[in-house]
């Protein structure tokens, strides 16, 4: 019974992080910096509740960049910041960054970026 419970969080991890098409690269009107910040890897996961959360992983080479989330629902203007953590990823010049939402509104399309000079992507 386990199995059966594990096996598609399983796929949709794997799912995400090789497909890439629950998450897309999706550039708006007022996203226009010609030098786009695009992380090494971006990957969505979830801890707790996949209805209401959404883990976001994004790897750096470059240093300096804080481990900070902007997101919104789409359809919206405000957006929202959340703040996590970040570790060096081991014999590598990455870091790993790691920001949880929570809270959000269950069947609801989201925006989120890594700073304004970032490339807007939605889950």
């Amino acid at each position: 019974m386990r199995f059966h419970i594990l096996a598609p969080l399983m796929i949709m991890i794997l799912f995400i992080s090789c497909n890439g098409t629950a998450m897309t690269a999706e550039q708006e009107s007022s996203d226009t910096p010609e030098n786009h910040f695009v992380p090494e890897t971006v990957f969505l996961t979830w801890q707790q509740d996949p209805t209401t959360t959404m883990s976001i992983d994004w790897h750096t080479i470059q240093e300096g960049r804080a481990s900070v989330v902007e997101y919104r629902p789409a359809g919206t203007s405000r957006w929202m910041e959340a703040e996590g953590g970040y570790h060096e990823f081991p014999f590598s010049d990455r870091t790993i960054h790691r920001v949880e939402l929570t809270g959000l509104q269950p069947g609801t399309d989201y925006r989120f970026r890594f700073g304004a000079d970032s490339k807007t992507y939605t889950f």
